[in-house]
């Protein structure tokens, strides 16, 4: 819990408090067992916060999408309604045609990409 809550106030990562509080307990541990029992738990330690780490970024991971479209306010209603994403309109212009156009442009998390492209991306 403790973890969890440097992470939203101070923006350490959950592993790397871990790894911190692990290596103080260690530390005091190393006077009463060997060095090499105290390094060997600081190895192990190190790759579980690695883990840690790599598991929480890779299920929280954001992707952007621009979307393109003719109609970007039917799509954005339906984006932000349906999906309950909010959204951000980025104004552009063709190279060859000169054209102007509102471009759709979103971060969610990874998970809804795919429904963002089942639902809203026609190839």
């Amino acid at each position: 819990m403790l973890a969890i809550w440097y992470n939203r106030h101070h923006r350490i990562s959950i592993g790397t408090f871990l790894l911190a509080v692990n290596v103080v307990i260690i530390n005091i541990a190393a006077f009463d067992f060997s060095l090499e029992k105290a390094m060997l738990s600081l190895a192990v330690y190190y790759i579980v916060a690695k883990m840690i780490n790599y598991d929480l970024d890779g299920f929280n991971h954001g992707e952007s999408v621009m979307i393109i479209t003719e109609k970007p306010d039917e799509i954005c209603v339906r984006i932000v309604k349906e999906l309950n994403m909010s959204i951000t309109y980025l104004y552009g212009e063709g190279g060859f045609l000169s054209k102007k156009k509102k471009i759709i442009y979103c971060i969610n998390q990874s998970i809804y990409l795919f429904e963002i492209k089942k639902d809203y991306i026609v190839s």
